[in-house]
């Protein structure tokens, strides 16, 4: 085997996780192959620098045609770390996630090697090949887009595998933590278009989004978790890398949100209602202050099949957006037993956001502009429209009116819904009540004229004989 040449080009990034610079290097090498190198087994070592987070590595060959094939492992100063068969193709390695065949890990400074095998290659066939080693500062998950198109797109935001408390009880045997993909699996019967696999501290579980996410190619994925604190729970979305959860005299609550916020992570504080004692150790949220809820994006109003009384989120997050805050309310359904239909469900309850493509940057944007509301029952429940107007200019949930607008008309357009009745909500008390009338698979819009004042909100809840079946976000006025 003859390797033509190695080029090394030097890349400064940033690695926002670490707070400092490195300087790592792409790898390109070029070789050609021959029969002579049939059925061996070739490596070629690089060195790797100190601070570098993850190995992008891309094969590519000619030759296929003629049924070469070449095989591409990898070695690191600790040992075998993978295997994936022959082809052209791109693997990646890091602390949290690797790609199929390869084990994630710290990336050690010293000697690598690419294995290369060469299990095919005819008689009299020279064939070259091309190797690009990115030593990456920072390990970026991937964020594909499953949907290029804009619309209301209809998820659960909390939820529990094996990789924490999730579990699943089977015949004859001792309960046992449930995988992954049960939960995915879930989503998918439910119809949902997003789940977020949201396991406690650990961040294990995003090995299986990012593998799986190609299998379930029409339910998105998304990189979250629930960071558990004694000051309470909170899930967070979006983040890069995993942000240390532990609180201590010398590492605040404030401080990990600060620390979320600068990976990108979208907040939300769950089940802020239930109790802190031995019936749910930490679960109730007791971080009030007000330094620490300027932090905090959203919460989490509908736990499961809680969504109204003194253990739901509701009146905690009215209470919030009384004080001045603004925090998009939000549904989960924080189930830990996918395979089970008897407790929590998955997707109940649905949370649907407005999002410009199905991904889940778009989602974050969407969930951050608070054009959002939440299905109680599931992902059938009503679909909703909610405005506001005041001559031409009109507001949609998540949106501000100026003060100076006077006198504003709220419009809520849901559907199906016959037979329920539409609250108007004003600073979190009914203002008056509307019924939805008419045939079940119609939309129903229904009108309310308020005067405003700088500091209100408003929101509509949708309710049938047996309580709320829907929650808007608010349209605030400053």
């Amino acid at each position: 085997m003859r390797v033509l040449y190695w080029l090394v080009a030097a890349l400064t990034l940033y690695a926002p996780s670490a707070q400092r610079l490195v300087t790592p290097a792409t790898l390109t090498m070029s070789g050609s192959i021959s029969r002579s190198d049939y059925e061996r087994l070739i490596e070629r070592e690089f060195n790797v620098g100190a601070g570098v987070k993850r190995l992008k590595i891309s094969l590519s060959y000619t030759g296929e045609e003629r049924r070469t094939v070449i095989d591409l492992g990898l070695r690191g100063p600790a040992g075998f770390r993978g295997w994936s068969g022959g082809g052209p193709q791109t693997v990646v390695v890091g602390m949290t996630i690797a790609s199929y065949g390869y084990l994630p890990g710290p990336i050690e400074p010293g000697t690598w090697a690419v294995i290369l095998g060469i299990p095919n290659i005819r008689e009299g066939n020279t064939d070259s090949f091309k190797i690009a080693i990115e030593e990456l500062g920072s390990e970026e998950p991937v964020f594909p887009v499953v949907r290029n198109e804009a619309g209301w797109y209809a998820g659960d935001l909390h939820s529990h595998s094996g990789h924490s408390d999730g579990r699943a009880d089977i015949p004859g045997a001792e309960r046992v933590h449930i995988p992954a993909h049960r939960v995915f699996d879930a989503a998918r019967q439910a119809g949902l278009d997003f789940i977020a696999l949201t396991d406690h501290n650990t961040t294990s579980h995003w090995l299986d989004v990012e593998r799986l996410q190609p299998y379930y190619n029409n339910l998105l994925l998304l990189h979250a978790r629930e960071v558990t604190t004694y000051n309470g729970h909170l899930n967070a979305f979006g983040e890069h890398s995993f942000v240390d959860f532990r609180v201590g005299e010398s590492r605040t609550l404030n401080a990990i949100l600060d620390e979320l916020a600068a990976e990108g992570a979208f907040v939300s504080i769950n089940h802020p209602g239930l109790p802190d004692d031995e019936r749910c150790m930490g679960c109730g949220w007791s971080a009030t202050a007000t330094e620490t809820m300027r932090r905090i994006n959203a919460v989490e109003i509908v736990n499961g099949d809680t969504a109204e009384g003194p253990l739901a989120g509701w009146q905690f997050w009215a209470k919030m957006l009384n004080s001045g805050l603004r925090l998009t309310a939000v549904g989960g359904s924080d189930d830990h037993t996918a395979d089970e239909t008897h407790d929590h469900a998955v997707g109940t309850p649905t949370t649907v956001i407005y999002a410009e493509e199905l991904s889940e940057p778009a989602l974050i944007t969407g969930l951050r502009n608070g054009r959002v509301y939440v299905r109680t029952h599931g992902p059938s429940g009503p679909v909703l429209q909610f405005d506001a107007s005041a001559g031409n200019n009109h507001w949609q949930m998540g949106d501000t009116v100026p003060r100076s607008a006077g006198e504003i008309t709220l419009s809520a357009t849901v559907t199906p819904a016959g037979g329920q009745q539409v609250n108007w909500i004003h600073n979190g008390e009914t203002i008056g009540t509307a019924p939805v009338t008419g045939n079940l698979s119609l939309n129903v819009k229904v009108l309310l004229k308020v005067k405003i004042r700088a500091g209100d909100w408003f929101s509509v809840v949708v309710r049938d004989s047996s309580g709320p079946t829907l929650f808007s976000n608010a349209i605030y006025v400053r």
